[in-house]
Protein backbone atom coordinates (compact mmCIF):
# COMPACT_ATOMS: atom_id res chain seq x y z
CA UNK A 1 0.00 0.00 0.00
CA UNK A 2 1.37 2.84 -1.13
CA UNK A 3 0.18 5.00 2.08
CA UNK A 4 1.13 8.77 2.43
CA UNK A 5 3.35 10.34 4.88
CA UNK A 6 2.45 12.98 7.20
CA UNK A 7 4.28 11.48 10.50
CA UNK A 8 6.75 13.79 11.96
CA UNK A 9 8.70 11.38 13.68
CA UNK A 10 9.36 8.84 10.41
CA UNK A 11 10.98 11.81 8.94
CA UNK A 12 13.34 12.35 11.79
CA UNK A 13 14.27 8.84 11.77
CA UNK A 14 14.64 8.83 8.25
CA UNK A 15 16.81 11.98 8.14
CA UNK A 16 18.98 10.85 10.83
CA UNK A 17 19.04 7.18 8.90
CA UNK A 18 20.26 9.45 6.14
CA UNK A 19 22.80 11.66 8.32
CA UNK A 20 24.21 8.91 9.33
CA UNK A 21 24.92 6.62 6.22
CA UNK A 22 26.71 9.88 5.37
CA UNK A 23 28.45 10.15 8.29
CA UNK A 24 29.33 6.44 7.75
CA UNK A 25 31.33 7.20 4.20
CA UNK A 26 32.54 10.46 5.55
CA UNK A 27 34.19 8.03 8.46
CA UNK A 28 36.74 6.59 6.04
CA UNK A 29 38.79 10.10 5.35
CA UNK A 30 38.41 11.07 9.05
CA UNK A 31 41.94 11.34 9.21
CA UNK A 32 42.18 13.96 7.05
CA UNK A 33 39.84 16.25 9.29
CA UNK A 34 36.98 17.20 7.12
CA UNK A 35 34.58 14.58 9.08
CA UNK A 36 32.82 17.16 11.07
CA UNK A 37 32.17 19.60 8.44
CA UNK A 38 31.14 17.47 5.87
CA UNK A 39 28.41 15.24 7.96
CA UNK A 40 27.29 19.03 8.95
CA UNK A 41 27.14 19.91 4.85
CA UNK A 42 24.76 16.52 4.11
CA UNK A 43 22.92 16.68 7.69
CA UNK A 44 22.08 20.13 6.02
CA UNK A 45 20.59 19.34 2.93
CA UNK A 46 18.90 16.00 4.13
CA UNK A 47 17.40 18.22 6.79
CA UNK A 48 15.90 21.08 4.08
CA UNK A 49 14.64 18.19 1.65
CA UNK A 50 13.07 16.25 4.18
CA UNK A 51 11.17 19.66 5.33
CA UNK A 52 10.04 20.36 2.38
CA UNK A 53 8.90 17.01 1.99
CA UNK A 54 6.63 16.81 5.24
CA UNK A 55 5.13 20.31 5.03
CA UNK A 56 3.31 18.90 1.62
CA UNK A 57 1.22 16.27 4.26
CA UNK A 58 0.85 13.65 1.62
CA UNK A 59 0.39 15.33 -1.53
CA UNK A 60 2.82 16.59 -3.81
CA UNK A 61 3.08 20.37 -4.62
CA UNK A 62 4.09 21.88 -7.29
CA UNK A 63 6.69 23.81 -4.96
CA UNK A 64 8.07 20.45 -4.35
CA UNK A 65 8.48 19.58 -7.81
CA UNK A 66 10.48 22.01 -9.26
CA UNK A 67 12.78 21.90 -5.99
CA UNK A 68 13.10 18.21 -6.37
CA UNK A 69 13.86 18.83 -10.39
CA UNK A 70 16.38 22.39 -9.57
CA UNK A 71 18.05 19.55 -6.75
CA UNK A 72 18.53 17.00 -9.39
CA UNK A 73 20.46 19.58 -11.77
CA UNK A 74 22.45 21.17 -8.99
CA UNK A 75 23.01 17.45 -7.48
CA UNK A 76 24.43 16.46 -11.08
CA UNK A 77 26.33 19.46 -11.83
CA UNK A 78 28.32 19.17 -8.38
CA UNK A 79 28.72 15.56 -9.42
CA UNK A 80 30.81 16.54 -12.31
CA UNK A 81 32.69 19.26 -11.14
CA UNK A 82 33.69 18.18 -7.35
CA UNK A 83 32.70 14.69 -6.66
CA UNK A 84 34.10 12.42 -9.75
CA UNK A 85 37.72 14.50 -10.14
CA UNK A 86 38.00 14.31 -6.94
CA UNK A 87 36.84 10.56 -5.44
CA UNK A 88 36.90 9.21 -9.08
CA UNK A 89 35.21 5.81 -9.66
CA UNK A 90 33.45 3.58 -7.84
CA UNK A 91 33.53 5.70 -4.67
CA UNK A 92 32.06 8.93 -6.65
CA UNK A 93 28.97 6.86 -7.35
CA UNK A 94 28.36 7.50 -3.19
CA UNK A 95 27.60 11.11 -3.24
CA UNK A 96 25.70 10.34 -6.27
CA UNK A 97 23.35 8.34 -4.89
CA UNK A 98 23.24 11.05 -1.90
CA UNK A 99 23.04 13.66 -4.49
CA UNK A 100 19.78 11.98 -5.79
CA UNK A 101 18.79 11.36 -2.48
CA UNK A 102 18.78 14.93 -1.25
CA UNK A 103 16.56 15.34 -4.37
CA UNK A 104 14.35 12.65 -3.46
CA UNK A 105 14.10 14.45 -0.50
CA UNK A 106 11.70 17.51 -1.58
CA UNK A 107 9.48 14.80 -2.94
CA UNK A 108 9.21 12.38 -0.08
CA UNK A 109 5.44 12.14 0.64
CA UNK A 110 4.63 8.40 0.49
CA UNK A 111 5.76 5.02 1.93
CA UNK A 112 7.04 4.31 -1.64
CA UNK A 113 9.29 7.19 -1.47
CA UNK A 114 10.65 6.42 2.23
CA UNK A 115 11.34 2.46 1.21
CA UNK A 116 13.27 4.01 -1.79
CA UNK A 117 15.54 6.60 0.55
CA UNK A 118 15.90 3.64 3.24
CA UNK A 119 17.46 1.34 0.60
CA UNK A 120 19.63 4.20 -0.58
CA UNK A 121 20.67 4.97 2.59
CA UNK A 122 21.25 1.19 3.49
CA UNK A 123 23.93 0.88 0.31
CA UNK A 124 25.86 3.55 1.71
CA UNK A 125 26.56 2.25 4.53
CA UNK A 126 27.23 -1.21 2.87
CA UNK A 127 29.75 0.99 1.08
CA UNK A 128 31.16 2.16 3.91
CA UNK A 129 31.51 -0.36 5.64
CA UNK A 130 32.94 -2.70 2.83
CA UNK A 131 35.91 0.11 2.60
CA UNK A 132 39.31 -0.92 2.74
CA UNK A 133 39.74 1.93 5.20
CA UNK A 134 36.99 0.97 7.45
CA UNK A 135 37.65 -0.59 10.99
CA UNK A 136 35.52 -1.53 13.93
CA UNK A 137 34.77 2.35 15.47
CA UNK A 138 32.98 3.06 12.71
CA UNK A 139 30.25 0.92 14.73
CA UNK A 140 29.48 4.40 16.51
CA UNK A 141 27.74 5.53 13.50
CA UNK A 142 26.69 1.89 11.94
CA UNK A 143 24.47 0.92 14.66
CA UNK A 144 23.13 3.84 15.13
CA UNK A 145 22.08 3.48 11.51
CA UNK A 146 20.72 0.18 11.86
CA UNK A 147 18.85 1.47 14.98
CA UNK A 148 17.40 4.41 12.59
CA UNK A 149 15.88 2.01 10.07
CA UNK A 150 14.42 0.08 12.64
CA UNK A 151 12.86 3.36 14.45
CA UNK A 152 11.92 4.88 11.11
CA UNK A 153 9.90 1.53 9.62
CA UNK A 154 8.33 0.91 12.89
CA UNK A 155 7.04 4.45 13.16
CA UNK A 156 5.48 4.31 9.96
CA UNK A 157 3.92 0.78 10.93
CA UNK A 158 2.46 1.92 14.06
CA UNK A 159 1.15 5.61 12.21
CA UNK A 160 -0.56 3.47 9.38
CA UNK A 161 -2.42 0.85 12.08
CA UNK A 162 -3.65 3.87 14.40
CA UNK A 163 -5.04 5.45 11.33
CA UNK A 164 -7.17 2.90 10.40
CA UNK A 165 -7.88 2.41 13.80
CA UNK A 166 -8.67 5.86 14.38
CA UNK A 167 -10.96 5.42 10.99
CA UNK A 168 -12.75 2.48 12.12
CA UNK A 169 -13.63 3.49 15.65
CA UNK A 170 -13.74 7.58 16.22
CA UNK A 171 -14.05 7.38 19.46
CA UNK A 172 -10.89 5.33 20.54
CA UNK A 173 -8.34 7.55 22.08
CA UNK A 174 -4.66 6.80 22.17
CA UNK A 175 -3.05 9.33 23.86
CA UNK A 176 0.83 8.23 24.44
CA UNK A 177 0.27 4.79 23.28
CA UNK A 178 1.54 5.79 19.47
CA UNK A 179 4.84 6.45 20.74
CA UNK A 180 4.97 3.86 23.44
CA UNK A 181 4.45 1.23 20.73
CA UNK A 182 6.80 2.68 18.59
CA UNK A 183 9.78 3.15 21.29
CA UNK A 184 9.43 -0.72 22.97
CA UNK A 185 8.66 -2.30 19.00
CA UNK A 186 12.14 -0.78 18.59
CA UNK A 187 13.87 -1.64 21.66
CA UNK A 188 12.46 -5.25 21.30
CA UNK A 189 14.00 -5.63 17.58
CA UNK A 190 17.12 -4.36 18.58
CA UNK A 191 17.58 -6.32 21.65
CA UNK A 192 16.14 -9.85 19.52
CA UNK A 193 19.16 -8.60 16.95
CA UNK A 194 21.63 -8.41 19.65
CA UNK A 195 20.47 -11.36 21.00
CA UNK A 196 20.93 -13.54 18.37
CA UNK A 197 23.91 -12.09 17.41
CA UNK A 198 25.33 -13.25 20.82
CA UNK A 199 23.79 -17.27 20.24
CA UNK A 200 25.32 -17.26 16.84
CA UNK A 201 28.88 -18.42 16.36
CA UNK A 202 30.67 -15.80 14.65
CA UNK A 203 33.73 -17.05 12.69
CA UNK A 204 36.46 -14.68 11.56
CA UNK A 205 37.21 -14.75 7.93
CA UNK A 206 40.89 -15.42 6.85
CA UNK A 207 42.37 -12.77 5.04
CA UNK A 208 43.10 -13.24 1.20
CA UNK A 209 45.96 -14.02 0.17
CA UNK A 210 48.24 -13.09 -2.71
CA UNK A 211 51.74 -14.76 -3.91
CA UNK A 212 53.44 -11.12 -4.27
CA UNK A 213 51.38 -8.79 -1.94
CA UNK A 214 53.04 -6.64 1.13
CA UNK A 215 54.39 -8.91 3.95
CA UNK A 216 52.10 -7.88 6.54
CA UNK A 217 52.17 -9.45 9.74
CA UNK A 218 48.83 -12.13 10.13
CA UNK A 219 47.20 -13.55 13.08
CA UNK A 220 47.09 -16.56 11.70
CA UNK A 221 50.27 -16.99 10.30
CA UNK A 222 51.65 -17.87 13.84
CA UNK A 223 49.35 -21.42 13.69
CA UNK A 224 49.09 -22.13 10.01
CA UNK A 225 52.14 -21.04 8.52
CA UNK A 226 55.71 -21.37 10.09
CA UNK A 227 57.59 -18.56 7.69
CA UNK A 228 55.48 -15.68 9.33
CA UNK A 229 53.66 -14.59 6.26
CA UNK A 230 56.07 -14.32 3.69
CA UNK A 231 53.38 -14.74 1.17
CA UNK A 232 51.45 -11.75 2.66
CA UNK A 233 48.40 -11.77 4.11
CA UNK A 234 46.49 -8.04 2.72
CA UNK A 235 44.77 -6.78 5.62
CA UNK A 236 42.98 -3.56 6.41
CA UNK A 237 44.58 -1.26 7.81
CA UNK A 238 44.02 -0.60 11.65
CA UNK A 239 42.72 -4.05 12.18
CA UNK A 240 44.61 -6.17 14.62
CA UNK A 241 44.60 -9.77 16.18
CA UNK A 242 43.13 -8.49 19.46
CA UNK A 243 40.65 -6.41 17.57
CA UNK A 244 38.49 -4.07 20.43
CA UNK A 245 41.73 -4.31 22.93
CA UNK A 246 42.40 -1.50 25.49
CA UNK A 247 45.37 -0.54 23.84
CA UNK A 248 44.12 -0.33 20.41
CA UNK A 249 40.77 1.78 21.42
CA UNK A 250 43.43 3.97 23.05
CA UNK A 251 45.76 4.01 19.35
CA UNK A 252 42.40 4.85 17.90
CA UNK A 253 41.14 7.23 19.71
CA UNK A 254 44.74 9.35 19.38
CA UNK A 255 44.43 8.67 15.39
CA UNK A 256 43.96 11.79 13.28
CA UNK A 257 41.07 13.49 12.92
CA UNK A 258 39.10 11.67 15.72
CA UNK A 259 36.22 13.23 16.82
CA UNK A 260 36.50 15.06 20.26
CA UNK A 261 33.39 13.09 21.85
CA UNK A 262 34.32 9.73 20.07
CA UNK A 263 38.20 10.04 21.51
CA UNK A 264 36.55 10.60 25.10
CA UNK A 265 34.14 7.55 24.68
CA UNK A 266 37.15 5.69 23.26
CA UNK A 267 39.56 6.23 26.05
CA UNK A 268 36.37 5.88 28.65
CA UNK A 269 35.88 2.45 26.95
CA UNK A 270 39.63 1.47 27.65
CA UNK A 271 39.81 2.27 30.98
CA UNK A 272 36.29 -0.26 31.31
CA UNK A 273 37.83 -2.92 29.47
CA UNK A 274 40.99 -2.65 31.43
CA UNK A 275 39.11 -2.20 34.89
CA UNK A 276 36.72 -5.35 33.36
CA UNK A 277 39.95 -7.80 32.99
CA UNK A 278 41.50 -6.97 36.56
CA UNK A 279 37.90 -8.29 37.73
CA UNK A 280 37.55 -11.31 35.39
CA UNK A 281 41.44 -12.19 35.99
CA UNK A 282 41.12 -14.32 38.83
CA UNK A 283 37.74 -15.99 37.40
CA UNK A 284 40.21 -16.76 34.31
CA UNK A 285 43.12 -18.43 36.45
CA UNK A 286 40.33 -20.40 37.99
CA UNK A 287 38.61 -21.84 34.41
CA UNK A 288 42.14 -22.25 33.35
CA UNK A 289 42.71 -24.59 36.33
CA UNK A 290 39.13 -26.60 36.39
CA UNK A 291 39.63 -26.61 32.30
CA UNK A 292 43.54 -28.79 33.19
CA UNK A 293 41.52 -30.82 35.75
CA UNK A 294 39.26 -32.02 33.10
CA UNK A 295 41.70 -32.36 30.71
CA UNK A 296 43.34 -34.40 32.90
CA UNK A 297 40.13 -36.64 33.78
CA UNK A 298 39.56 -37.05 30.15
CA UNK A 299 42.91 -38.71 29.61
CA UNK A 300 42.58 -40.68 32.92
CA UNK A 301 39.19 -42.12 31.30
CA UNK A 302 40.51 -42.82 27.70
CA UNK A 303 43.39 -44.79 29.79
CA UNK A 304 40.88 -46.78 31.42
CA UNK A 305 38.84 -47.38 28.55
CA UNK A 306 41.80 -48.87 26.14
CA UNK A 307 42.82 -51.28 29.33
CA UNK A 308 39.14 -52.60 29.57
CA UNK A 309 38.79 -53.28 26.03
CA UNK A 310 37.37 -51.77 22.71
CA UNK A 311 33.91 -52.69 23.40
CA UNK A 312 32.72 -51.46 26.47
CA UNK A 313 35.29 -48.46 25.33
CA UNK A 314 32.60 -47.78 22.99
CA UNK A 315 29.71 -48.24 25.01
CA UNK A 316 31.50 -45.48 27.71
CA UNK A 317 32.43 -43.34 24.81
CA UNK A 318 28.77 -43.30 23.32
CA UNK A 319 27.49 -42.51 26.83
CA UNK A 320 29.70 -39.72 27.30
CA UNK A 321 28.59 -37.84 24.00
CA UNK A 322 24.81 -38.94 24.06
CA UNK A 323 25.61 -37.07 27.35
CA UNK A 324 27.65 -33.92 25.87
CA UNK A 325 24.99 -34.12 22.93
CA UNK A 326 21.33 -33.67 24.16
CA UNK A 327 21.72 -30.51 26.04
CA UNK A 328 23.36 -28.80 22.77
CA UNK A 329 20.72 -30.49 21.02
CA UNK A 330 18.02 -29.69 23.36
CA UNK A 331 19.06 -25.77 23.74
CA UNK A 332 19.50 -25.97 19.45
CA UNK A 333 15.55 -27.26 19.00
CA UNK A 334 14.42 -24.46 21.85
CA UNK A 335 16.12 -21.80 19.97
CA UNK A 336 14.74 -23.03 16.24
CA UNK A 337 11.16 -23.54 17.44
CA UNK A 338 11.39 -19.67 19.22
CA UNK A 339 12.70 -18.34 16.09
CA UNK A 340 9.84 -20.58 13.66
CA UNK A 341 7.71 -19.03 16.65
CA UNK A 342 8.69 -15.44 16.13
CA UNK A 343 8.95 -15.34 11.89
CA UNK A 344 5.27 -17.53 11.95
CA UNK A 345 3.99 -14.20 14.20
CA UNK A 346 5.63 -12.10 12.50
CA UNK A 347 4.33 -13.76 8.51
CA UNK A 348 0.48 -13.87 9.97
CA UNK A 349 0.98 -9.99 11.54
CA UNK A 350 1.88 -8.79 8.59
CA UNK A 351 -0.61 -11.09 6.20
CA UNK A 352 1.42 -12.84 4.33
CA UNK A 353 -0.47 -15.45 2.39
CA UNK A 354 -3.11 -12.64 2.26
CA UNK A 355 -0.39 -10.27 0.42
CA UNK A 356 0.73 -13.27 -2.18
CA UNK A 357 -3.04 -14.20 -2.45
CA UNK A 358 -3.52 -10.84 -3.54
CA UNK A 359 -0.58 -10.82 -5.90
CA UNK A 360 -1.93 -13.99 -7.27
CA UNK A 361 -5.82 -12.41 -7.81
CA UNK A 362 -3.85 -9.48 -10.01
CA UNK A 363 -1.96 -11.73 -11.78
CA UNK A 364 -4.96 -13.85 -13.01
CA UNK A 365 -7.53 -11.26 -13.13
CA UNK A 366 -5.82 -7.75 -14.34
CA UNK A 367 -2.86 -9.14 -16.07
CA UNK A 368 -4.24 -12.65 -18.43
CA UNK A 369 -8.04 -11.68 -17.87
CA UNK A 370 -9.12 -14.91 -19.16
CA UNK A 371 -11.94 -14.99 -17.29
CA UNK A 372 -15.62 -16.38 -18.85
CA UNK A 373 -18.52 -13.93 -19.58
CA UNK A 374 -20.82 -14.82 -16.33
CA UNK A 375 -21.88 -14.58 -12.90
CA UNK A 376 -19.27 -16.16 -11.51
CA UNK A 377 -16.46 -14.16 -13.60
CA UNK A 378 -17.80 -10.81 -11.91
CA UNK A 379 -18.04 -12.64 -8.64
CA UNK A 380 -14.45 -13.29 -8.41
CA UNK A 381 -13.36 -9.64 -9.16
CA UNK A 382 -15.54 -8.75 -6.19
CA UNK A 383 -13.83 -11.07 -4.20
CA UNK A 384 -10.53 -10.14 -4.91
CA UNK A 385 -11.61 -6.55 -4.16
CA UNK A 386 -12.40 -7.78 -0.55
CA UNK A 387 -9.11 -9.46 -0.34
CA UNK A 388 -7.77 -6.08 -1.25
CA UNK A 389 -9.71 -4.41 1.25
CA UNK A 390 -8.59 -7.05 4.34
CA UNK A 391 -4.90 -6.54 3.39
CA UNK A 392 -5.10 -2.93 3.98
CA UNK A 393 -6.75 -3.68 7.67
CA UNK A 394 -10.25 -3.15 6.47
CA UNK A 395 -11.92 -6.33 6.14
CA UNK A 396 -15.62 -7.74 5.91
CA UNK A 397 -17.39 -8.90 8.82
CA UNK A 398 -19.12 -12.71 8.06
CA UNK A 399 -22.70 -11.26 8.88
CA UNK A 400 -22.30 -8.20 6.52
CA UNK A 401 -24.34 -8.28 3.51
CA UNK A 402 -22.41 -6.24 0.38
CA UNK A 403 -24.73 -2.87 0.61
CA UNK A 404 -23.80 -2.68 4.79
CA UNK A 405 -20.25 -3.58 3.57
CA UNK A 406 -20.05 -0.59 0.69
CA UNK A 407 -21.31 1.62 3.77
CA UNK A 408 -18.86 0.65 6.24
CA UNK A 409 -15.91 1.26 3.31
CA UNK A 410 -17.24 4.52 2.96
CA UNK A 411 -17.03 6.25 6.22
CA UNK A 412 -12.50 5.34 5.90
CA UNK A 413 -12.76 7.70 3.69
CA UNK A 414 -10.61 6.12 1.27
CA UNK A 415 -9.71 7.14 -2.10
CA UNK A 416 -12.04 4.65 -4.07
CA UNK A 417 -15.61 5.36 -2.59
CA UNK A 418 -16.60 5.74 -6.44
CA UNK A 419 -14.89 2.15 -7.46
CA UNK A 420 -16.29 0.61 -4.49
CA UNK A 421 -20.19 2.03 -5.54
CA UNK A 422 -19.52 1.15 -8.80
CA UNK A 423 -18.48 -2.11 -8.30
CA UNK A 424 -20.53 -3.42 -5.34
CA UNK A 425 -23.90 -2.58 -8.19
CA UNK A 426 -22.15 -4.61 -10.31
CA UNK A 427 -22.00 -7.54 -8.33
CA UNK A 428 -25.33 -7.32 -6.71
CA UNK A 429 -26.89 -6.58 -10.22
CA UNK A 430 -25.01 -10.38 -11.10
CA UNK A 431 -26.10 -11.75 -8.29
CA UNK A 432 -29.37 -11.17 -7.99
CA UNK A 433 -30.55 -9.71 -11.28
CA UNK A 434 -32.25 -11.99 -13.99
CA UNK A 435 -29.85 -10.33 -16.66
CA UNK A 436 -27.61 -11.40 -18.99
CA UNK A 437 -23.96 -10.82 -18.22
CA UNK A 438 -22.18 -8.88 -21.59
CA UNK A 439 -18.46 -8.39 -22.41
CA UNK A 440 -19.00 -4.96 -22.08
CA UNK A 441 -19.70 -5.73 -18.06
CA UNK A 442 -16.57 -8.08 -17.35
CA UNK A 443 -14.30 -5.21 -18.83
CA UNK A 444 -15.59 -2.72 -16.37
CA UNK A 445 -15.29 -4.73 -13.43
CA UNK A 446 -11.30 -5.44 -14.82
CA UNK A 447 -10.98 -1.71 -15.14
CA UNK A 448 -12.07 -1.21 -11.66
CA UNK A 449 -10.50 -3.63 -10.03
CA UNK A 450 -7.45 -2.49 -11.59
CA UNK A 451 -7.93 0.73 -10.33
CA UNK A 452 -8.50 -0.31 -6.76
CA UNK A 453 -5.48 -1.97 -6.58
CA UNK A 454 -3.30 0.95 -7.62
CA UNK A 455 -4.98 2.97 -4.86
CA UNK A 456 -4.35 0.27 -2.42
Amino acid sequence: MNAALTYLPVYLGLFAAESLAMACNAYIDVSYGSFGSETFVWASVFACGLLVGWRQKGEESPLGKRLTMMALILGAVVCLIYFVPRYVFPRSVVYMLAALQSALNFSTISRRHLLINILISTTLVLFATSHFRANWSMAFYAIPFLIAVAFTLVAEQVNRITANLRQQHRSMRLIGAQGAAIVGATSAIFCLAVLLYALTPQSTLVPPTWQWGQEIQSPYDDANNPDGGKHGHNRRDGQSSESGSAHEMRQMAHSAGMPEWQKSVLLSMARTTEIILGAVKPVRRLWTRVTGVWVKVKRHLTDRIDRLGCRLGWITLGMVVVTIEIPVLSISALLSLLLFYLLWRMARRARFALWVRTRYDYFQLGILARERIDAEAIRKYYLACERLFALNGMPRSPGMNPAEYRHWLRQSNGPFDKQVEEITAQFEQARYGAGQISERQIKRMRRLYREIYRLT
